[in-house]
């Protein structure tokens, strides 16, 4: 089990970092399912397809890879990528 240590030493549990001017610990338990599963996305994607071919381009809402453009809310849905198949 892996424990995070901040600076001000404050010690966050298995997935939890300091909230920023806090004592508290903020974990993915706190953060809203479609958060979670964008970021497992995303994940997976730079993961598998390597960050050199994976972009967010913030300006047209897209995500870029090599194979095209997605709209970039579409890293929310489960199933979007193997790593959130189980969340459908």
């Amino acid at each position: 089990m892996a424990v995070r240590h901040s600076r001000s030493g404050l010690t966050c549990g298995p997935g939890g970092i300091e909230r920023a001017g806090s004592t508290k610990c903020i974990t993915i338990a706190g953060m809203m399912k479609e958060t979670v599963i964008a970021l497992r996305n995303y994940d997976w994607m730079v993961r598998n397809k390597g960050l050199e071919d994976i972009e967010l381009a913030w300006d047209s809402g897209m995500l870029v890879d090599r194979d095209g453009g997605y709209d970039i809310a579409m890293l929310c849905e489960p199933g979007f990528t193997p790593a959130t198949a189980q969340d459908e």
